[in-house]
């Protein structure tokens, strides 16, 4: 027949591979309906329009891994507290994860986070050795976590950012740092390196550097996360202020050209809030602002403009609010004109795995 008579075995295999589901079509054809019989054409046809060559290295190792190859650990991170037999050599040399083992092991690093948390939660047990406690259970959930589901995990970046703050509780604030710098490596090859995921990282990272007189570096990330945070709730929002705030007293600090635009900003986004703020936030934030915004103006000769703004914002000032009368209740809603004191935020509860959902805490009885 046609199909045997190739040049060489290679060609012969091939051309058997492609005879047997032509036979097995005429089989079916001599008993099946005319309907079947087209459809099997069409699907003979389609076999044989598919290239022919073969699988690459990387199908290869899609379809022979169970979960994914592990990634190298994170910096100053080993994965000498992984259980043993989590990880395995497939045919290929890749290494891979043991899918039966993984919801086990992916329990104890739940559990050794929740113990992790406790600790850093409560101010009372700051003490070294628990601190040093909990650095070893995060230290452990974060080798589970890297081993089975490497940067695929978002939850690494959180546990990463709480590990930095139990290094600065421990007074070691370079080994706090690493911590941040690893919780945005993973963050941006998660989320990508423009992720507004990177907020919370950037809020903890900032005013270590600044401890550590990194003013530039400390600088760049606050305007990076004024800028999320007006994208994120406005402009006009409180906690946007505050945040270009601490961006322009650290670029006074540098002594930046651009410090009076800054500040001039807060102005101007506290006059466009409007009832947003309360009357004694508006004050205090006056009280630091325009000081430092004619002083800036001042030093880099800007007289005439310093002059004009004094004279502006002198005639703008708010009246003080008066004092509430005696016996008059502080709590419950807010009065007219103010803003009520936001609840805390509720703490996310770490799911167990990236596909997972968060598992909601039972409610208090």
């Amino acid at each position: 027949m046609y199909f045997v008579k190739g040049r060489n075995a290679g060609t012969q295999a091939r051309n058997i591979c492609f005879a047997i589901p032509l036979a097995l079509g005429l089989l079916v054809a001599a008993v099946a309906p005319p309907t079947a019989l087209a459809q099997g054409m069409m699907e003979y046809g389609g076999l044989m329009a598919m290239p022919k060559g073969v699988p690459g290295g990387d199908t290869i190792k899609n379809m022979t891994r169970s979960y994914g190859t592990v990634p190298n650990a994170i910096s100053g991170q080993t994965a000498t507290n992984v259980p043993p037999g989590i990880t395995m050599t497939m045919p290929d040399g890749s290494i891979a994860v043991d899918q039966k083992k993984a919801a086990v092991f992916a329990a104890k690093a739940d559990a050794d986070y929740k113990q992790a948390k406790k600790i850093l939660d409560n101010k009372a047990s700051h003490t070294p050795a628990n601190l040093h406690q909990a650095e070893k259970l995060f230290r452990d959930a974060i080798s589970i976590r890297n081993s089975i589901w490497g940067y695929a995990d978002p939850t690494i970046p959180k546990l990463l950012v709480m590990l930095g703050q139990v290094y600065e509780l421990l007074k070691q604030p370079a080994t706090a740092e690493s911590c941040y710098q690893n919780s945005l490596v993973y963050i941006n090859k998660k989320f990508g390196t423009g992720s507004a995921e990177r907020l919370d990282t950037f809020e903890r990272l900032a005013p270590l550097l600044v401890k550590q007189n990194k003013l530039s570096d400390a600088m760049s990330l606050q305007q990076q996360i004024t800028l999320m945070k007006e994208r994120k709730v406005g402009a006009t929002d409180a906690s946007t202020i505050e945040a270009r705030l601490t961006w322009a007293n650290t670029a006074k600090a540098l002594d930046k050209p651009n410090t009076p635009d800054i500040y001039k900003q807060c102005l101007t986004d506290i006059d466009a809030a409007g009832t947003k703020l309360s009357p004694e936030k508006i004050a205090k934030y006056r009280s630091e602002i325009i000081p430092n915004y004619l002083e800036t103006l001042k030093k880099q000769g800007r007289e005439e403009e310093a002059k004009a703004a004094e004279s502006s914002l002198t005639a703008a000032a708010p009246t003080a609010p008066a004092a509430a009368p005696a016996g008059a209740s502080t709590t419950g809603a807010a009065s007219p004109g103010t803003q009520a004191t936001p609840a805390a935020p509720a703490t996310p509860t770490i799911p167990t795995s990236p596909a997972q959902p968060a598992t909601p805490a039972p409610a208090t009885k």
